[in-house]
C-alpha cells in the first residue's frame, strides 16, 4: 500500500466503525501535538480526555517512531515535503 486511498480501504475492512473513530481521534491528537499545540489545547479542541492526549504525547515522544513516519508521509502526500 502506497497511497492514502489504499490504506483507507484496508482500514475500513479491518476495523469497526467505533475502532475507526478511536484511531481517528488518536491521529488528530498526534497531529495537533506535533503542530505545537499543548495537551490542554488539544483536549479542548477535540473534546477528549486529558489521559488520552497524554498517551498520545507519550507515544509521539517515546514510541517506536511510527507516528513520526506517518506524519512525514502525510506531509509528503500533501506536497509539503
Amino acid at each position: 500500500m502506497q497511497k492514502p486511498e489504499e490504506i483507507a480501504r484496508f482500514l475500513e475492512d479491518l476495523l469497526s466503525a467505533a475502532e475507526i473513530d478511536a484511531v481517528s481521534e488518536r491521529w488528530a491528537i498526534v497531529k495537533l501535538l506535533d503542530a505545537g499545540r499543548t495537551q490542554r489545547e488539544t483536549r479542548d479542541a477535540l473534546g477528549c480526555g486529558i489521559a488520552t492526549v497524554t498517551r498520545g504525547q507519550h507515544q509521539l515522544r517515546h514510541g517506536t517512531g511510527g507516528f513520526r513516519q506517518a506524519l512525514w508521509l502525510t506531509e509528503a502526500w500533501n506536497g509539503r515535503r
